[in-house]
Parts: C-alpha cells; structure tokens; sequence
C-alpha cells in the first residue's frame, strides 16, 4: 500500500496554473511597491528632519551672533545716538564689546539679496563721526549663508515707546530712519527665515523661522520722553 501511494505521488505533475501564478506575481509586485515607497518616504522624512535641525542650529547661531552685536550698542560720545543708519534690511550702529578703554567700533548688519547676512566693521572712528562709515570697513565677515527675509517681514524693525504709565516699547518707527528716530530707538527686532545649505526649490516648508527683540540698555520706561539717553 505505502509502495502504491509512493508511485502514484511519482506520477502527479499537477503544479500552478497560468492564472495562479500571474496573481502570485502581481501580489507580490503589490507587496514590492508598498516596501519600497514606505522606505522611501522615511529616508526623504528623515532627511527633512535633518535640514530642519541643520537650518535651526546655524540660523540660531547667526542670531545669538547678532543680539550680542546689538546688545553692546552705545553711543560714541554724550551727543551722538548710538544708531547711525537703519533701514528694513541693513543696521549701522556703534558698539563697545568691552576691554579696558572705551574703545567703541563703528558696525554694519546686513542681509544681502543673495540670502547672506554680513558683518562690516570699522575699528577706527573717523572724525567727525558723521563721517565714520564713509570709508572702506576695516574688516568683513559672512556670519550666515541661505537665510531670507521673512515675507511681509522686514529684517530689522524698530520701536519707541507708546504712552505713559507705563511706557511700552511698541510704536514702531518708519524705516529707514529719520535723523530724529535715530536717537528715539528703545527696541530692535530681528526677524529671518534660516534655510537648509542643500535646500532644493520652492521647499519653503523646510525653512526655520527666528526672531529675537533687543532692547536697547539705556531706555527708561519712567522717563520715555528722554530715552534712550546718551552717558
């Protein structure tokens, strides 16, 4: 009996149909295409994880970069307002990073059309300081690349204070500024969108949003008529 059953498996050539084995293969063709899109998607989702840290760490750098320039701004002598120049997309101002001496340096923050910021420098003031940014910087640096102003918003805006009891540092002033608003600023904002260096077209989705507020030490918001004064 096991003899016969062996000889009749031997003789069964029975396999897949045509039919059978063209649904196997478009199964499994199915199954192929899901694999790969799914893994697809993950590489390209964890690569828009790493151009959004990218994109933050370096644009936070810029700014920390920035608020410290802005911080140090003082005025060159007791008549002469610390900010020279401010436009929506450039600041020339006077700072004093500290040593010894009062040694205040001329200095220009810009956002270029290019996506760069840069920092010009001129170490030694002219006479009259009217004068000071006339000449070539003494010194140019790149502090960010593939930044972009934010749409609507301009890279430098500034304030004075609205009101009294208390005075609040948010009636924003007309740039570029007047000679006399020069001498009124009490609080700079610096806003930009950082953007990844291997940024491909049109992935504005992929940009970092920064913004920071600088105010400006010797404002007094119990004396807004007379700040910021000049020591």
């Amino acid at each position: 009996m096991i003899r016969d059953r062996l000889r009749r498996i031997r003789r069964d050539e029975r396999g897949f149909t045509l039919t059978e084995l063209l649904t196997a293969v478009a199964v499994g063709m199915v199954v192929i295409i899901a694999a790969t899109n799914l893994i697809d998607s993950s590489v390209r989702a964890s690569n828009d994880v790493l151009d959004r840290v990218e994109a933050l760490q370096k644009g936070r750098a810029a700014l920390d970069q920035i608020t410290q320039r802005l911080r140090a701004q003082v005025c060159p002598d007791k008549n002469t307002p610390a900010i020279a120049a401010g436009t929506d997309t450039s600041m020339t101002f006077f700072s004093e990073l500290g040593g010894e001496d009062f040694a205040p340096e001329g200095r220009r923050i810009t956002l270029d059309s290019s996506g760069t910021i840069i920092e010009q420098t001129w170490n030694a003031l002219a006479s009259p300081l009217g004068n000071t940014f006339s000449f070539a910087p003494s010194s140019t640096r790149v502090v960010v690349t593939d930044v972009a102003q934010r749409p609507g918003v301009p890279f430098f805006r500034y304030y004075t204070f609205l009101g009294l009891n208390p005075a609040t540092p948010t009636l924003q002033l007309q740039a570029p500024l007047s000679e006399a608003d020069m001498a009124r600023v009490v609080k700079v904002t610096v806003s930009f969108d950082s953007r990844p260096s291997k940024r491909s077209a049109g992935a504005n989705r992929l940009d970092t949003n920064l913004e920071n507020e600088v105010f400006v030490r010797t404002a007094d918001p119990t004396d807004p008529e007379h700040s910021p004064q000049c020591e």
